[in-house]
């Protein structure tokens, strides 16, 4: 039996480590009544942030991947035969300039920077570079204890029908107190390859910052989608395991 010593001076590399990262995994919307909400009543509060996903659909029709009470939210606005990406937070809201309906995978990546009553912007990149900005000075009541949803939107009214996804989403983060910069949101991206959010590369050094985190199927078992960074864990809402789709983004 060799030792340490006698392995490297016989000429043997010992093999490097792989990486346990693996995209493999997607979660599939109908667009009808299909979403996923926290389980237990968790409830999350967001000001100052950055909050990112991928997304794929092929429908013209509104619709909601990411909603937190019904003033902060990533929407899909529907226009002639587009969907363009759409952000809504308690300052500010704006539509983007790119249309998503090609079926393709997209990179979305939202940045809010600034608070009440201070200058603030929001940002919308589509797969790594900054399509549209907002800026504005406004006081407001900063959106606290409010449950998120994953692909649905229903106003607390309910004076209009609920909103779904329609298509399918994947790799969903949230960085609670941190602007993502433009040189991390390009690495995130990464030319349309998923990365590992928990691990710093290259010009992506928010690891650290990283403060939940769902694979949308990798690792999870249904009906769970779990947490990876944080204690947010959500359940699949009138969905099937099927829905767990070997479809992911991938350059």
């Amino acid at each position: 039996m060799l030792g340490l010593g006698n392995t490297l001076s016989g000429g043997i590399v010992p093999a490097a480590a792989t990486s346990s990262f693996a995209n493999e995994k997607s979660l599939a919307f109908d667009g009808s009544n299909d979403y996923m909400e926290a389980d237990g009543g968790t409830s999350m509060t967001l000001d100052e942030c950055s909050y990112a996903l991928w997304i794929k659909t092929n429908s013209n029709a509104s619709q909601i991947p990411f909603m937190l009470h019904n003033t902060f939210y990533f929407y899909l606005t529907s226009v002639g035969a587009h969907v363009y990406p759409f952000v809504k937070c308690p300052f500010a809201q704006k539509q983007g300039t790119i249309g998503l309906t090609d079926d393709e995978w997209h990179f979305i990546t939202v940045t809010l920077a600034g608070g009440s009553g201070v200058e603030s912007t929001a940002k919308i990149y589509v797969d790594g570079s900054l399509d549209v900005s907002i800026t504005a000075t406004v006081a407001y009541t900063v959106v606290t204890n409010q449950d998120l949803k994953l692909a649905r939107y229903d106003n607390d009214a309910g004076s209009y029908a609920a909103i779904y996804m329609n298509g399918n989403m994947d790799e969903v983060a949230i960085w609670k107190d941190t602007v993502l910069d433009a040189d991390a949101v390009a690495a995130l991206y990464n030319s349309g390859t998923p990365i590992d959010l928990s691990s710093d590369s290259g010009n992506y050094d928010n690891s650290g910052d990283l403060t939940h985190w769902w694979r949308m199927g990798d690792g999870d078992t249904f009906p769970s989608i779990d947490d990876n960074a944080g204690s947010y864990d959500f359940t699949m809402t009138n969905m099937a395991e099927a829905d767990l789709e070997d479809e992911v983004p991938s350059a």
